[in-house]
C-alpha cells in the first residue's frame, strides 16, 4: 500500500515539475523570439547557454554537490558526453541555424512534436510505455489548437524545417535516455548532468563555429545582446532545473506530453503583448 502511495506522489512530483518547465519554456519561447531575430543566433544561443551552465555551476556549489561531480565514474563521463554533444550542442545548433533561413512558427511547431517523437524512442529503444492516455491527450489538443492559431495550413518543408526536425529527434533521443542516466545505482545528479548537458555543449557548439570560421562573428557581444541573453540564460536555468527533476520523477513521454504545454502559453503571451503571433523561437 505504501508502495503505490509513494509512486503515486513521485508520479505527482514529476507531472507538476513538467507543468512548471511548461510554463518557463512558454515566456522562454516569447523571449528568445526577440533574442535569436536581432543578434547573431549562433553567438546569443552559445552565450545564454553558457549563462545557463555558470547559473547551475552556483547552485551546485550552494547545494554542496561537487562530491556528487567526485563520484562521476568514466561510465558517466561518457554519458555527460552524450548529453552534452547530442543535447546539449549539435541540436541548439541546427535549431537556430534552421529558424534563421526557414519560418521559425514552423520551427516551433516541430519542436512541439517532441512528445511523439520521445514517445517512438522510448518504444523501439528502451520497450518503455507511451504518455499517459490523458497526457498524450491534452498534448494533442494543445498542439492541434496551436496549429490553427499559426495559421500553418500553408505548410513547407525545406532546409530549415528539416534542420529543426533533426534538432527535435535529437532533443528527444537525449530525453529518453536521460530517464536512465537518471536512476539506479551508478545515477548521475540532475543538477550535475544539467551542467555538463550545457558546459559540454558550449564546447561542441565552439568547436563547430571554430570550424566554420563562424567564431568570430559569435563572439562579438553587444551590450544588449549581452543583457537580453541574461534573461534568457536565467529562463534556460530554470528550464533545467525543473525539467531533470520532472525527467526523475515520471516517464520522458509523460513529461514532454506536458512540455507541449508550453506552446498556448506562448501564443497567450504573443496575444497580449504583441495583439500578433510572431514566428517562434
Amino acid at each position: 500500500m505504501m508502495g503505490g502511495i509513494s509512486d503515486s506522489s513521485d508520479e505527482s512530483m514529476g507531472i507538476s515539475f513538467a507543468l512548471l518547465t511548461a510554463v518557463v519554456s512558454g515566456f522562454s519561447v516569447f523571449i528568445n523570439a526577440f533574442g535569436a531575430k536581432s543578434f547573431d543566433p549562433f553567438g546569443y544561443t552559445l552565450l545564454k547557454n553558457a549563462i545557463a551552465a555558470a547559473a547551475i555551476f552556483c547552485a551546485i556549489a550552494f547545494l554542496s554537490k561537487f562530491g556528487a561531480i567526485r563520484r562521476l565514474t568514466p561510465k558517466n563521463l561518457g554519458r555527460l558526453a552524450f548529453v552534452g554533444i547530442i543535447g546539449g550542442g549539435i541540436p541548439f545548433m541546427l535549431f537556430f541555424y534552421g529558424l534563421s533561413i526557414g519560418s521559425a512558427a514552423a520551427g516551433g511547431f516541430i519542436y512541439r512534436l517532441l512528445f511523439v517523437f520521445t514517445a517512438i524512442i522510448s518504444v523501439l529503444l528502451l520497450r518503455q510505455g507511451v504518455a499517459d492516455r490523458r497526457y498524450a491527450i491534452g498534448a494533442a489538443i494543445a498542439i492541434a489548437g496551436n496549429l490553427i492559431l499559426l495559421s500553418l495550413g500553408k505548410f513547407s518543408f525545406g532546409i530549415g524545417e528539416l534542420c529543426a526536425l533533426a534538432a527535435t529527434i535529437m532533443w528527444a533521443l537525449e530525453w529518453t535516455f536521460t530517464k536512465k542516466f537518471l536512476e539506479g545505482e551508478d545515477a548521475i545528479d540532475g543538477d550535475v548532468l544539467a551542467f555538463g548537458r550545457f558546459g559540454i555543449g558550449i564546447v561542441a557548439m565552439t568547436v563547430i563555429l571554430a570550424a566554420t570560421g563562424g567564431l568570430g562573428t559569435a563572439l562579438a557581444f553587444s551590450a544588449d545582446e549581452i543583457i537580453w541573453s541574461l534573461i534568457a540564460g536565467g529562463l534556460l536555468f530554470l528550464f533545467a532545473t525543473f525539467w531533470y527533476r520532472s525527467l526523475k520523477h515520471t516517464s520522458p513521454a509523460n513529461a514532454t506530453a506536458i512540455l507541449a504545454l508550453a506552446g498556448p502559453i506562448t501564443t497567450s503571451l504573443n496575444f497580449a503583448f504583441l495583439g500578433k503571433m510572431p514566428g517562434i523561437y
